[in-house]
């Protein structure tokens, strides 16, 4: 399956084992060029909360904390729709810890013209920043 068709069917599909050996085979296959694709998929109307969660993943292997303003939003998109983000909260954290200045520089960027909620969201993330 490409990459499309994987999105595809983690989206529309029905089978959670199915979908998650086609997610895996989505991590072992996505390349940079991919990235574009996955971050317009976190950003999709017709992307549900387990997806961006799922795609979190990936897109921090390719992107790295140039990805923090998209997966930010998607998980802020998750919490408004009331889920708890264990998955996405735990790959961000990692980012954090393995990446300090990284995350630091793009978190501080972000800070200048964040939101309130936003803002929460990035003091949160500057913490495991250590």
């Amino acid at each position: 399956m490409s990459i499309q068709e994987i999105i595809d069917f983690l989206i529309n599909g029905h089978d959670v084992n199915a979908q998650l050996i086609a997610f895996e085979q989505l991590k072992a296959s996505a390349t940079e060029e991919d990235l574009q694709l996955l971050l317009q998929t976190i950003k999709s109307e017709s992307c549900g909360f387990w997806v961006r969660e799922l795609l979190s993943e990936p897109i921090i292997d390719l992107a790295g904390a140039k990805a923090l303003p998209d997966l930010l939003a998607a998980l802020q998109k998750n919490y408004e729709e009331g889920h708890d983000n264990d998955s996405f909260t735990a790959v961000l954290m990692d980012l954090a810890e393995s990446d300090p200045i990284g995350v630091k520089e793009q978190l501080v960027k972000m800070a200048k013209t964040a939101s309130l909620s936003e803002l929460k969201e990035i003091n949160w993330l500057l913490e495991h920043c250590q």
